[in-house]
């Protein structure tokens, strides 16, 4: 079971990250109650902030009619977003309760994504009571998924308070948030929404020292993830299924890696250029490797490159001389294999299953950085 302290901060960031953010709000108003404070501290350290609020929110005024309401909407977020310091603010104008996973929304989202280059995007926690809340994260999260150089990604809070691995202290901007706020009359008057957020932003202090007054919240998204959902499991994991899960992982990667291996060993390019191979290691071995230079061959005849630049490399019949007959300590040091002594011909290779190290039967397992390995047998003498 966890700790506390896995489970939520006990200190406040003392730096905000990036340069410029790319706030998405499902209605106007959820940025400034969700992260008012935040991004007023933006504001202040020169970050460049721009919003983009999801749908109309006319459902917020149902005695109006619905381009008054929608009108009234835009304006509030207008005068609000200037008060935050915000560069610009996109109005996708969405109905208001029905956001839905569609092709359309996502190119919308994706085109934004790309035009403001963001460090960092917040988006609210997929874990908010409102459909349109976390229907905005999953929208943005499915946008992301085809642009290569992705943002930092951060979950902001808004009307109840989830899981979080971030915390800011925004004591020292609380009065403005408060003016901000104000500037939402049309949602204000019709339920106590400033009081609540106050409360909220208080009770984000409960692990932090009596100096903070006031906090938001953030869960930090791990941006490797396809989909919300596994990450949201993962964070209910306890440790020894979240162990769990990374072996499995791990494994299936490893498989994949000795099919791609097994495919590639077969193929003619890697019988034909076998003896190459040898001969670059020869030459290592006598420190005669400037001749290569003086060899027109490409470098991709010599190395086999899998996933992950995982190289196998050719193997070797060695000898190893010791009293013992146990390997000298650090004569596999890392995953270059130059510090070997070769000696003779090929003799055998393979990429094993379960990355360990053992010298049973002379053999050893060769462990690499991505959890596969290269096994291989030497001789030993007295």
């Amino acid at each position: 079971m966890y700790e506390e302290h896995h489970l939520i901060p006990y200190h406040t960031l003392d730096i905000l990250p990036g340069k410029n953010w790319l706030v998405f709000a499902p209605h106007a108003d959820d940025e400034t109650f969700g992260m008012g404070g935040t991004l007023l501290l933006a504001k202040e350290q020169g970050i460049n902030t721009s919003l983009v609020i999801m749908t109309n929110g006319i459902l917020g005024l149902v005695d109006k009619e619905k381009s008054l309401a929608a009108n009234i909407r835009y304006e509030e977020a207008k005068k609000a977003s200037h008060l935050l310091g915000m560069q610009n603010v996109t109005f996708l104008d969405e109905e208001d309760r029905g956001l839905s996973m569609n092709e359309a929304i996502i190119k919308k989202i994706h085109t934004l994504i790309l035009q403001h280059q963001p460090d960092c995007i917040f988006i609210p926690a997929p874990l908010e009571l409102h459909p349109d809340h976390r229907m905005t994260a999953f929208i943005v999260w499915q946008a992301l998924q085809d642009i290569e150089q992705t943002p930092d990604i951060y979950a902001y809070e808004i009307s109840v308070q989830g899981f979080i691995n971030t915390l800011i202290d925004t004591t020292s901007v609380a009065q403005q948030k408060h003016q901000v706020m104000q500037t939402y009359q049309s949602q204000i008057q019709q339920n106590n929404y400033i009081e609540i957020v106050q409360a909220l932003d208080k009770a984000r202090t409960y692990t932090l020292e009596n100096t903070v007054k006031s906090a938001e919240g953030f869960l930090k998204l791990d941006r490797t993830e396809h989909s919300l959902y596994p990450l949201l499991e993962n964070y209910f994991m306890n440790p020894e299924q979240s162990y769990t899960s990374s072996i499995n992982q791990l494994e299936q990667h490893i498989a994949q890696l000795k099919a791609e291996q097994q495919q590639l060993l077969q193929s003619s390019s890697w019988k034909i250029t076998r003896p190459l191979r040898w001969l670059k290691y020869k030459l290592l071995d006598n420190r005669l490797f400037m001749l290569l230079l003086l060899i027109p061959l490409s470098s991709q005849a010599l190395d086999l490159t899998l996933d992950k630049n995982f190289v196998t490399r050719p193997i070797m019949q060695t000898e190893i001389h010791s009293q013992n007959k146990t390997l000298l300590p650090g004569i596999f040091k890392d995953e270059q294999l130059d510090n070997i002594s070769i000696k003779g011909q090929i003799f055998t290779e393979e990429i094993y299953e379960k990355p360990h190290r053992t010298y049973q039967d002379h053999s050893i397992n060769y462990d690499s950085i991505d959890g596969a390995g290269i096994s291989f047998k030497v001789k030993t003498e007295n």
